[in-house]
């Protein structure tokens, strides 16, 4: 894979900056959009020569099979899949997919259709971005020979621009520089399958061309909940299965694959959802981390296949990337952006390689040691979305720096190198440094059995799964003595991706639940036990001893910080910061907190760590923004005693359907913030959400890293284990003075 950098300028430029305008003009009867994400550039061709920094190629190859792959393509594959992976214990894997004995184009030379599911949401009716694309998509196909065939739906108001209605699911041809209403019904559910393979159905019958692609537009949620949230319908969304089951439905009505399947949406680059498409189409185009709300340039698009119609699929793929992060780039975002060209012939390589170094993470779970090393190093690699208990939990984590962090020697390196394979263009901002172009999922938060019920029916490799349900297991129990999940994943002649009954596998989890509302005290059932403390040392420095036998459960530890609100005595914290000290050698435990905290304008305001690198951290703080719940973003630099601080900009989060918020917005000038502390009784048990002082951005760096004001504080370590759980230490009184000292007061 080759890595490329430089400034995009010029003619792109100018024609991303006539989107926005397009954009906010569609918009102009409903609240202004100002999405962001961090963004690349230049426009190098695709070869095997080596340039600089984040922009990576690969020669590809669309190949039909893998090299010294045992896995067969299989037109007799049944049931409402395409495909089926069967574990052997003396074998491995072995994978059939549907395969038509030829391929044969459904249209005349040089025609092209692209079929868009777009699934409006809230991306329509609050800021009009479905209704801006569907502009771009006029203004770029200028002749006959292309074709956006669009289905709408999924939003309760629409822009007024095209006269589409929310209270019709309506299917518009886009050609010729027109658009044109071909039919409309009552609205459906686009969240369910039945009406994407109605959609598909209707599409290729009378729209069939001789190159076709298909893109789900609307938020995406990773492997787990998958892409195109109804909100007219509880935002009910695709799910993986449910789009394979889909595409299956319509495979013998169709003689060649799509050219390409995209999402333009956020987090949908997965192995998952790779492999789910290797039948269906030959490559696919996605996302890692979330997108900004303008999404893809469809204007660049239908212009280049108009100018191409003979290009190769990974040349569109290429400039639907490069537009897209030249579309970042001119709304000033900055460095959080990703966008892949995956080629689907070389993911059962991919897979095969996978599954050969979960064989080693499965391996060395067995040994608690060993088993922790592994689940700290994945708590230090790039991750997408979010991972914390304010914004939600998207659970996806890059493949490649997984592997590579978990797994030595020859098998993570067969990853790396399939990997490279099957990228066959990757870019990304410098904030998303070291993504390779798919990510996987990996529980750091999970609630109910649901979402490792639904991963099973799609995890690319036995030996991952047996490693993820023991985690799991460990959750649930403490540890992983005792676990035998191996007997289900490991059995042989285990079958994936099928028609299958999974009940068993369901009933595993059916109790699995480790995030609650409410603080969880350590204690004699907690995985890990403290052995001394917390108490002060002769010097003064507070601290705890975890005891030996439990160090292995250890992942991390953060503090927290509250005061106690003199009216209802309740404590109001102020949040999780990771001024702690950790040697997982001996289990000593170190708090290193300075008595310092983060306020807006003199006003204390609620923060949570995000992640941390170096010494670069990423924050979030829960406020209201003009009076709507969100979340600021935040990054804090360290230098010595110098901090740099920057509001990066707003996130919604991860709601409870899984649905993930597009990047972030940065704040404007006016906007008023208020900050949202959570509350808690003595108990620890959640009480509310109380509101601080409101202050009114001027458009200058307002947040600082200053000293607390002098009184009587509330202190706990924040004890995270290996397995996603959390348990709280005890409250401890401190005590700040007017000049920063801090002075702890445990209890004897």
């Amino acid at each position: 894979m080759v890595i490329i950098t430089a400034k995009r300028k010029g003619e792109l430029m100018r024609k991303t900056s006539e989107k926005i305008l397009r954009t906010l003009l569609a918009v102009s009867v409903l609240a202004t959009a100002v999405l962001s994400s961090g963004c690349l550039d230049d426009e190098e061709e695709i070869s095997d020569s080596t340039a600089s920094d984040n922009r990576q190629t690969s020669d590809g190859g669309n190949a039909e099979s893998s090299e010294g792959s045992d896995n067969k393509y299989d037109g007799s594959v049944t049931g409402s899949r395409a495909s089926k992976l069967t574990f052997s214990g003396s074998d491995g894997i072995s994978i059939a997919r549907k395969q038509r004995e030829a391929e044969k184009p459904m249209g005349e030379d040089g025609t092209q259709t692209v079929f868009v599911y777009m699934c409006g949401s809230d991306l329509e009716s609050e800021n009009g971005l479905a209704s801006g694309d569907i502009e771009e998509m006029i203004a770029g196909s200028q002749s006959e020979n292309v074709k956006f065939v669009i289905q709408t739906g999924g939003a309760g108001a629409w822009a007024d621009t095209y006269g589409i209605s929310a209270e019709k699911t309506q299917r518009y041809v886009v050609t010729g520089g027109e658009i044109s209403l071909i039919e409309e019904k009552e609205s459906v559910n686009m969240g369910k399958e039945d009406v994407l393979v109605d959609f598909l159905s209707w599409g290729i019958e009378n729209y069939a061309a001789a190159k076709m692609g298909l893109i789900f537009w609307n938020h995406g949620g990773g492997s787990i909940s998958g892409v195109c949230f109804d909100e007219l319908n509880e935002n009910d969304s695709l799910s993986l299965e449910e789009i394979d089951t889909a595409l299956t439905s319509i495979y013998d009505k169709m003689t060649d694959k799509f050219a390409f399947i995209g999402f333009d949406a956020c987090l949908m680059a997965t192995v998952e959802t790779a492999n789910m498409l290797v039948p269906h189409a030959d490559y696919m185009f996605a996302s890692e981390e979330t997108e900004p709300g303008y999404g893809w340039d469809y204007t660049e698009i239908a212009g280049f296949m108009e100018s191409n119609p003979t290009a190769d699929t990974a040349e569109l793929g290429k400039t639907v990337a490069d537009s897209f992060m030249a579309s970042c780039e001119a709304i000033g975002a900055g460095g959080e952006a990703t966008l892949s060209i995956t080629d689907l012939s070389r993911i059962d390589e991919l897979v095969k390689a996978v599954n050969d170094a979960a064989e080693e993470m499965n391996d060395i779970s067995s040994d608690p040691a060993l088993l922790a090393n592994a689940v700290r190093s994945i708590y230090t690699v790039r991750a997408y979305g979010s991972n914390n208990d304010t914004e939600g939990y998207t659970n996806m984590v890059d493949l490649g720096s997984m592997i590579a962090a978990t797994v030595s020697g020859d098998k993570a390196d067969k990853v790396m190198s399939a990997l490279e394979k099957a990228v066959v263009y990757n870019i990304y901002g410098e904030d998303k440094d070291g993504s390779t172009g798919l990510s996987t999922y990996y529980p750091f938060g999970v609630s109910g059995s649901t979402e490792l019920a639904t991963f099973g029916k799609v995890c690319v490799s036995p030996y991952y799964m047996t490693f993820v349900d023991r985690i799991a297991y460990g959750a649930q129990n403490g540890s992983t003595d005792g676990y035998s999940g191996e007997k289900t994943w490991l059995a042989d002649g285990a079958v994936y991706w099928s028609d299958g009954d999974y009940s068993d596998y369901e009933s595993n989890w059916e109790h699995y639940n480790n995030k609650t509302d409410n603080m969880g005290f350590c204690g004699d059932k907690s995985s890990v036990q403290i052995d001394v403390g917390p108490v002060l040392d002769d010097e003064g420095t507070f601290y705890f001893n975890v005891t030996d036998d439990t160090i292995n459960n250890l992942a991390s530890v953060n503090c927290s910080v509250y005061r106690v609100d003199e009216e209802t005595g309740e404590l109001i914290e102020f949040g999780v910061d990771q001024s702690t000290k950790v040697d997982f050698s001996s289990g000593l435990v170190e708090d290193n907190f300075s008595g310092q905290w983060y306020m807006i304008e003199n006003n204390l305001i609620p923060m949570f760590i995000v992640e941390k690198n170096g010494n670069s951290s990423v924050y979030t703080s829960p406020i209201k923004l003009n009076g709507k719940e969100t979340n600021l973003r935040i990054a804090m630099t360290q230098d010595g005693n110098a901090y740099d601080i920057t509001a990066l900009g707003t996130w919604d989060g991860v709601n409870e359907n899984g649905e993930s918020a597009r990047s972030v917005v940065p704040l404007k000038e006016g906007d008023v913030i208020v900050p949202i502390f959570n509350t808690y009784d003595s108990e620890g048990n959640f009480a509310g959400k109380a509101e601080g002082d409101e202050c009114t951005y001027s458009g200058d760096n307002m947040i600082e890293f200053v000293n607390l004001p002098a009184g009587d504080y509330r202190y706990s370590f924040v004890i995270n284990d290996i397995y996603g759980n959390v348990c709280y230490t005890g409250f401890t009184v401190f005590t700040t003075d007017d000049d920063g000292n801090v002075f702890f007061t445990p209890e004897e």
